[in-house]
């Protein structure tokens, strides 16, 4: 039994999802409201008896790891490992003492976040100093932060007095060995911790300030910002400011608005744009885009104004184009970053927000300036400017767009602009990005009627298998899904002889994933066992009706290709089939118009 297994014996799904959702008991499932889309009326179910979930409104589904995954926007391992230390499973025995390690750097990082906590509310200038930056008192406590005293050795000192070694504090990056032994990381700084997507902290991030008599006058105050280095439990690759915080209404959103500092972060989560991160003293990373990716669709950049910021703009928007990003960008007029607009005016940075410009609007405005017109040389560093980000936009759509509308600005022919922007393509394409294995969002394929037709064919047969006698089932070949396809040529098979459990512990395992997805929407829109026989017929009829339709439609094209060519007497042929299939046609329709009549009679005594 795999890991994953054993989890999964431990823990059922409704425990699980119940402590991220309220559920309501519907027949032998549960229901909810999906928290991946809005909705008004529940369409996300739970099925306790298979041990999955899925929401019928947006077609997301999966077990107990792919809930965990979306909603804390976590990979596999991370889901896997929170599920089996709620479980009380040890996923392997040879790494138990470096699990055991991690349990009590967790423990000793919280030591540590309440000796800052407490800090800072004796320490006034601290206060006084984020206070003066316009954050409230609320806002200092939801985000635990905190104050190093200036002092070599005094976290060092507390933390050894509540029973931890010299080592595990430098293995949690808050000391760092010196000539004399061990010195605190972090002193005379305000100091925000850094949490995982628990809430955790799993590292800090300290920050001078000179509001205080004790720093001013002090020339050697050191980096604005200092942040815990590389440890096993924090990869700033990897993470990203506010995002335990954020995540909900990023997923809600379906949007995300990065930020870089700290502060930038905590002020415009405290005006209201809650779906904020910020990426805490590193650029942007591959990594950072992708766990964005599984919750969201578009992203807002609101970096500094100054120099560094633009190019870290546009860096961030160069990966995140990758990802198939829509990408914009918050103009900041008026102040330096994020937390000097919200300061002073946070309705401002909330319109500021909302009226981002697409990203590559907002570089042709900046490379463009205030020049009304340009000179060859202006336009050539122009158009070496915007076809870059041009190049690396994946829609030909968007792509076609920006190429007209540099043309237009530029007063240059398109043609040109295309010849120049083929030699960037070209660049990039030599130059790939580095792959890192995602379980990126994809947007769902739509099917067919026809198609959504077989899956309830399935989900009904596997829901009662005697109703296989009431009819022909689909062939493989006449199905307009694969899935469905391979489903019913096995269930050809299979169905009169053995229980659906068995049945479906037979199919490979995508099949039979996608099949207890039928079965459950089967089961959960079918409520009366009584109403099967006649909802079976009534969709199988449904399904011949588009399937003859369709060879009809064929034929029909057939039929005038032989006649231009003069083939007259395989067109004959074909005439006399299409009579056939017409007739075939005409008594499924009326099968089918007969036992609508029959569930709209019923339906209407009810």
């Amino acid at each position: 039994m795999t890991s994953a297994e054993q989890v999964k014996a431990r823990l059922d799904v409704v425990t699980v999802l119940q402590g991220y959702l309220k559920l309501d008991k519907a027949g032998a499932n549960y229901k909810a409201r999906c928290p991946f889309h809005s909705e008004k009326s529940p369409s996300f179910f739970v099925s306790p008896s298979r041990d999955i979930w899925h929401c019928f409104g947006c077609g997301k589904g999966g077990d107990i790891f792919e809930f965990v995954m979306q909603m804390d926007g976590v990979e596999f391992s991370t889901a896997l490992r929170t599920l089996a230390e709620r479980a009380g499973i040890e996923l392997n025995p040879q790494d138990r003492e470096e699990r055991s390690e991690k349990s009590k750097l967790l423990a000793l990082l919280e030591e540590a976040t309440l000796f800052f906590e407490s800090n800072l509310k004796s320490y006034s200038a601290g206060l006084e100093y984020l206070r003066d930056r316009g954050l409230t008192s609320e806002t200092i406590k939801e985000y635990r932060l905190g104050f190093a005293p200036d002092s070599w050795r005094a976290l060092g000192d507390y933390l050894k007095r509540k029973g931890y070694a010299d080592t595990e504090i430098e293995k949690c990056g808050l000391a760092i060995q010196g000539n004399r032994g061990p010195y605190d990381r972090f002193r005379s700084r305000i100091v925000f911790p850094l949490t995982d997507a628990l809430s955790r902290p799993v590292g800090f991030a300290g920050r001078i300030f000179t509001s205080s008599v004790e720093m001013q006058g002090k020339e050697d105050q050191g980096a604005k910002y200092i942040n815990t280095p590389q440890t096993v439990l924090y990869d700033k690759s990897r993470f990203l400011y506010g995002f335990d915080k954020a995540k909900n209404e990023i997923r809600h959103e379906k949007s995300v608005v990065v930020v870089e500092g700290n502060i930038d972060l905590i002020l415009s989560q405290q005006a209201g744009i809650k779906n904020t991160v910020a990426v805490s003293g590193t650029a942007l990373t591959e990594s950072h885009i992708v766990s964005l990716r599984r919750i969201a669709d578009s992203v807002v950049f609101a970096f500094d104004v100054d120099s560094a910021g633009v190019d870290a703009t546009r860096r961030a928007l160069e990966i995140a184009y990758t990802h198939d990003f829509h990408v914009r960008v918050v103009d900041i007029e008026g102040g330096k970053d994020p937390a000097d607009i919200v300061a002073k005016n946070p309705e401002l940075w909330r319109t500021m927000v909302k009226d981002a410009v697409d990203s590559i609007a907002f570089f042709l405005k900046k490379s463009i300036g205030e020049s009304s017109a340009l000179d060859p040389f202006a336009k050539k560093r122009v158009g070496e400017t915007i076809l870059p980000l041009v190049a690396r936009l994946s829609n030909e759509i968007e792509r076609a767009h920006w190429v007209r509308e540099l043309g237009r600005v530029l007063k240059i022919g398109e043609d040109a602009l295309w010849r120049e922007l083929g030699k960037y393509k070209t660049k990039n394409a030599q130059a790939p990005e580095a792959q890192i294995p995602t379980t990126e969002v994809v947007a769902p394929v739509p099917i067919s009627r026809k198609g959504r037709l077989e899956e309830r064919i399935v989900g009904l047969l596997l829901l009662e298998p005697k109703l296989a006698m009431l009819g022909d089932l689909p062939v493989k070949a006449e199905c307009s899904l694969a899935v469905t396809g391979e489903i019913f040529e096995y269930l050809t098979k299979r169905l009169s002889s053995g229980t659906v459990n068995e049945i479906l512990a037979e199919l490979p395992e995508d099949l039979r994933r996608e099949a207890s997805r039928f079965l459950f929407e089967a089961e959960v829109f079918t409520v009366e066992d009584g109403t099967r026989e006649e909802e079976f017929l009534n969709v199988l009829h449904a399904w011949r009706e588009l399937s003859l339709k369709e060879k009809l439609a064929r034929l029909h094209e057939e039929i005038e290709r032989l006649e231009l060519v003069g083939k007259k007497e395989e067109s004959r042929a074909h005439m006399e089939e299409f009579h056939k299939l017409t007739v075939h046609l005409s008594n499924i329709v009326t099968l089918h118009s007969y036992y609508n009549d029959q569930k709209n009679k019923k339906e209407n005594r009810s």
